[in-house]
């Protein structure tokens, strides 16, 4: 049959030419031939149906019908010229495609109805001959409430070639509308039953996905979802301006989306911009193109082995389909993974499901359903090497029966992104956003052959007409394959930017490199970002929270107490590091003096930082060592209780800061300690009773260490760096006048050549004594080592290197009676309180009598014992090169180590030193302990080789402004006397 055109009160429907369909049974006996020609006529209605999504106009229903004759409400005719029809729209509403179904149903009706009034006056045999109405001359459309006419002329057989030639029996033509008679009820039924069910399946094709677009926002247990765009927005400009911020301290999985296996350049660039940040990045390489629960293993196996592997829980992003798959790995494995699982970003991701997907694979929806299923097959199967079930799993169905049974879990960081794509026409004729795939070659290739063949793929024009074609058929906003109400995931954080950004956006390789467009990278890192802000504050930033938290950490750390003043003033070594017998014997403590701080600039050899051959600045620490005195050792035997004291041998001479550490009051006192074990070595008894000792502890002895002490007056010799033998006082030759310096040591006795001076910073006449551990070696090495060093000097660089990391301990500095604010960090009540605010509402119940020592309470703050582990030396300086010490390689500057003015509250620093990264306990002049790290060091910073280029040396008063003397003199000249 030829194409006509229907026409009513309200419009027009054009249907196909050449109607194929058949409807089986319905032509019967001798009126087969003239009844095929109305069957035609009604079942070329579905047909109607097929083009109603592309190619029809919109159509109102019919107010009224004439029935068994009837006068009718509404006009119908038959109409063959189109062309002169004006405003031809296509749908743009589901409303207006269940109008022009409804209207289709409705127009059936109309036709099976006007010829059954007559059915009881005419015989079956003689049923009247259906006649062709002729084409109209003119086609007249009025507005929405007048009444469309037209004349209906009759044409010769000329004009009519093709058709059944016009037969004019039995026709009535009432206001402009033919109205058919003359059918037995045998007829109407056959129609009716056949045409009621076309038109419940042109209904079910006219609507295709539009009752499941949306389901979950639908549903009535879903949470809401929080609004995340202006703070995204926020993030992208603080990475335009360099400000990145996430952390190391996870794993980022980036998990690609369906036919991810054919596209080389898939999150490559994101992974390299993510490394180039020093962040361990990973992509998921799984069988895209498998189903979703075969993808969930692959997933959570990648999960596992990265966990494992770092020790770090791991960030997932998933693209489309890659979302997807990691969503159903979190939610089939959530018992499993959970504490291995920091948040998911789903961008793109079709959660819900894809009307593309099920439009596809549901029959009637998209042409021949079997030719297309089996093009869809042959395509995913056969070439692509995958599975139908990876796209029969994004169809609506399936995500519902998905998600009824594997729910996200609740408690699971969630985001989702999804985008608009743009369907201007330009974007259509565009092909600068192309992307690069690899296709299996169908042919076997000889050995040594590529087995992928490169091809480029304009899908910006493909994303482009499929976000065309969901725009008119259901009026859905999409990315070209995902709408917007399938991406957001109920209970997320929803980003929706403003750019129009396809569906493959992210694997775009854009001919030109044009600023204006998004760079996928930057926007995975502001999309992790906002992840990690989610995850941190506990959606503080989108929650109203109304009600007090029910989880709340105490203030204040209970491993410290009891917080009262340390009772020595030195730091106590309470472990030494473990004892390696194969290496050889070294002492593994020392006993310094705090000088202040200063900063230093150095090169950064850190490979994958950022910061790795560029220069930084840090802040470090002075602390000045003079050499110590070995004047005792003890032997120690081990017990079930600990350690045990077996004896202790004292060197001959003995000084007297040291020797005044053994009194409460030195000037009162008589001075006599030691004097009785000092004539022991004049004696051969006496020798032989300290050899027996020395030999006890060789034999019994399990821990050797040595009793060393500092010095506040102490021998000094420029030309050499051994060790050297500390005189005793009567060797003391003459006592000269004291002679002012310029540093701050004056000589007070002139010994056997060399100095012996005084620290002027330090007023305390006791020296520290302290024993130090000798690890390495036998016990009779470390008894004749230990033995051999009595009255000798030992220097800082012989216990440690530079670029070693040690362990500070001290006491710190002390702040006296505070309250709870300060001293326990807890929150201050508020504003209004009555008596005080800075207090603890509440601090125990009335029962038990007592309040509990996990209370804060006030007290003393400061002047605590503590140990601060991993400060790595970053320079040993020697006083035998006092002078310059403070010049790099980089900085050939003439300067000392002392700023100018001197460090605050402690003066010159002239003798031995270190420098140690940071900041360590206690005020100027405190003297610490210095201790050999208890681990082993494997770190890269630990192992870091410190390269200094320059010592600041300016005034620490105030603001300093010039390194040297010279250099201030320079710049003011010549000043007045």
């Amino acid at each position: 049959m030829d194409s006509t055109m229907l026409v009513c009160k309200h419009g027009a429907i054009n249907t196909r030419s050449n109607s194929s369909f058949l409807l089986g049974g319905i032509g019967v006996g001798a009126t087969k031939k003239r009844f095929n020609i109305l069957a035609c006529c009604c079942i070329s209605l579905i047909d109607v149906a097929s083009g109603l999504a592309y190619y029809g106009r919109i159509i109102s229903t019919m107010e009224g019908s004439s029935y068994g004759g009837r006068e009718s409400t509404s006009t119908l005719m038959v109409h063959d010229d189109y062309s002169t029809s004006e405003g031809l729209q296509l749908f743009t509403s589901i409303p207006t495609l269940n109008n022009a179904a409804s209207y289709l149903a409705q127009t059936t009706t109309y036709f099976t109805s006007c010829f059954v009034g007559s059915a009881g006056d005419v015989e079956l045999d003689e049923a009247q001959e259906l006649i062709t109405l002729s084409p109209t001359q003119e086609y007249m459309s009025s507005g929405d409430d007048s009444t469309s006419s037209s004349t209906i002329e009759e044409m010769g057989a000329s004009s009519s070639q093709g058709r059944n030639e016009p037969l004019v029996s039995n026709r009535i033509l009432q206001n402009g509308s033919s109205v058919f008679k003359g059918y037995h009820g045998i007829w109407y039924l056959t129609i009716s039953c056949g045409c009621q069910c076309l038109i419940e399946r042109a209904r079910k094709t006219v609507r295709g996905s539009a009752d499941d677009i949306g389901w979950l926002q639908r549903a009535i247990d879903m949470p809401p979802v929080e609004d995340g765009t202006r703070r995204f927005r926020e993030i992208q400009e603080s990475i335009r301006n360099n400000e990145h911020k996430l952390p190391n301290s996870v794993v980022y999985l980036l998990v690609p989306g369906l036919f991810s296996n054919h596209g080389p350049l898939y999150f490559v660039s994101t992974k390299t911009y993510f490394s180039k940040m020093g962040l361990t990045c990973h992509i998921a390489k799984i069988h895209s193109e498998a189903s979703v629960e075969k993808n969930a293993r692959e997933i959570k196996q990648y999960i596992e082995e990265i966990f494992w592997g770092s020790r770090k829980r791991v960030l997932l992003l998933g693209h489309s389909k890659g979302g997807v798959d990691a969503a159903a790995a979190l939610s089939l494995y959530w018992s499993e993974l959970k504490d291995k699982v920091a948040g998911l970003a789903l961008a793109q991701s079709p959660y819900g499901g894809s009307p593309i997907a099920s439009d596809i694979l549901r029959e009637g929806q998209l042409g021949d359903y079997v030719s297309l299923r089996k093009i869809t097959e042959t395509l995913i199967c056969k070439i692509l090497k995958g599975d139908l079930q990876a796209l029969e799993d994004l169809t609506y169905e399936r995500r519902r029966e998905f998600l009824r049974k594997n729910p996200l879990p609740q408690e699971l960081p969630l985001v989702s992104f999804h985008t608009e794509a743009g369907i201007k026409p330009g974007v259509l004729a565009t092909f600068s956003p192309v992307a690069h795939a690899e296709l299996p070659i169908i042919m076997p290739l000889a050995d040594g052959q590529p087995t992928k063949l490169p091809v480029v793929m304009p899908l910006g024009a493909a994303m482009a007409a499929c976000a065309q074609l969901l725009q008119v058929r259901y009026g859905e906003k999409s990315d070209g394959l995902v709408t917007r109400r399938d991406a957001e995931v109920p209970g997320s954080v929803v980003v929706r930017p403003d750019e129009k950004l396809d569906h493959a956006w992210m694997v775009y390789s854009s001919s030109k490199n044009e600023p204006v467009e998004t760079d996928a990278s930057k926007a995975c890192e502001a999309l992790l970002t906002l992840l990690v802000e989610f995850m941190v504050f506990a959606f503080s930033g989108y929650n109203k929270m109304s009600h007090r938290k029910f989880e709340h950490p105490r203030h204040g750390s209970l491993g410290f107490l009891p917080r009262k003043r340390a009772s020595r003033h030195r730091g106590k070594v309470k472990s030494f590091p473990k004892d390696d017998p194969t290496k050889p014997c070294k002492l593994t403590a020392f006993l310094g003096y705090k000088a202040g701080m200063t900063h230093i600039v150095r090169e950064v050899e850190k490979p994958g930082s950022k910061l790795h051959k560029k220069e930084t600045c840090e802040a470090v620490t002075i602390i000045e060592t003079p050499p110590m005195v070995v004047v005792g050792l003890v032997a120690y035997v081990k017990t079930p209780h600990g350690l045990r004291s077996l004896n202790t041998v004292w060197a001959q001479h003995l000084s007297e800061e040291v020797r005044r550490r053994f009194y409460k009051n030195w000037y009162k006192s008589k001075k006599t300690a030691f004097n009785k074990y000092s004539k022991k070595y004049d004696s051969d008894e006496g020798k032989k009773e300290i050899q027996a000792q020395l030999e006890k502890m060789k034999k019994y002895g399990s821990v050797i260490r040595v009793l060393a002490h500092t010095q506040k007056s102490f021998s000094h010799d420029h030309s050499s760096s051994t060790w050297n033998q500390v005189p005793s006082l009567s060797q003391i030759c003459q006592k000269i006048d004291d002679v002012a310096e310029p540093d701050n040591f004056i000589t007070d006795n002139v010994i056997l050549g060399r100095n012996i001076r005084k620290m002027k910073g330090l007023k305390q006449k006791k020296a520290h004594l302290m024993e130090i551990q000798v690890n390495g070696g036998t016990v009779a090495q470390k008894v004749d080592f230990a033995y051999n060093f009595f009255e000798k000097q030992v220097p800082i660089d012989a216990i440690f290197q530079k670029d070693e990391m040690i362990d500070i301990i001290g006491v710190t500095k002390g702040k006296g009676y505070e309250g709870v604010v300060t001293r326990w960090g807890v929150t201050r009540l508020p504003r209004k309180t009555h008596r005080g605010l800075r207090k603890v509402a509440c601090i125990g119940a009335w029962h038990p009598a007592r309040v509990s020592y996990t209370v804060a309470r006030a007290g003393q703050n400061g002047y605590h014992h503590r140990t601060e582990m991993n400060k790595k030396i970053y320079k040993i300086g020697n006083s035998g090169d006092e002078t310059h010490n403070a010049m790099t390689e980089f900085d050939r500057t003439e300067k000392d180590i002392t700023p100018m003015g001197g460090f605050p509250h402690y003066g010159i620093v002239k003798e031995d030193y270190i420098m140690i990264k940071g900041c360590c306990v206690g005020p100027k002049k405190r003297v610490v302990t210095l201790r050999q790290s208890l681990l082993k060091q494997t770190s890269r910073v630990a192992l870091e080789e410190v390269k200094l280029k320059f010592i600041d040396t300016s005034s620490k008063f105030g603001h300093g402004r010039f390194q040297t003397t010279l250099e201030k003199q320079k710049f003011y000249g010549k000043l007045k006397a």
